[in-house]
This record gives structure tokens, C-alpha cells and sequence, in this order.
């Protein structure tokens, strides 16, 4: 779905009756933001926009510390993938 790095996080409980994922990532060169829910055999898009200002800021923060942690683990794990 996404061109690059992507980050998710558990959505904040609310009483969705369902777990919820906020998901940051690439898209169309700009950082947007999908909320989902797996569900059996398929994950539920719920919504997709693009990020805002702070959201897009968090997002390349995030990533730039997670690949900083991924390069230093690399000679140890040479064939991690990059899901966050």
C-alpha cells in the first residue's frame, strides 16, 4: 500500500467494539494516514487522509529514529525488512 517505510500504531481505546490501527506512510509523495481494523482473513480500511503539519513531522521523526535502531541492528539481522 505504501511506497516506502511505514509506521503503525494501536489506535486509542474508544468503544469501537474492535481493535483499531493508525497507520502513517507514503503515499503519492505525501505522508498519509489510514485507520483499519483486521478483521478474519482481511483488514477493514476505515478512512485514509493525508497527514497534517504535526502529523507529518511525527511520522518522519519516527522513522529517522527506527532506521537509526534498524542500521545498528543490521549486521545482525541483514535480512529485516522495514515495517515499523
Amino acid at each position: 500500500m505504501f511506497e516506502s517505510d511505514y509506521l503503525e500504531i494501536k489506535d486509542a481505546p474508544e468503544d469501537y467494539g474492535e481493535d483499531r490501527f493508525k497507520v502513517y506512510g507514503i503515499a503519492d509523495f505525501e505522508v498519509v494516514i489510514v485507520i483499519h481494523t483486521p478483521r478474519p482473513e482481511v483488514i477493514r480500511i476505515i478512512s485514509m487522509r493525508k497527514a497534517d503539519r504535526d502529523e507529518t513531522n511525527f511520522y518522519y521523526e519516527q522513522i529517522s529514529y527506527q532506521n537509526q535502531i534498524a542500521d545498528r541492528l543490521e549486521p545482525h539481522f541483514s535480512d529485516a525488512g522495514r515495517g515499523y
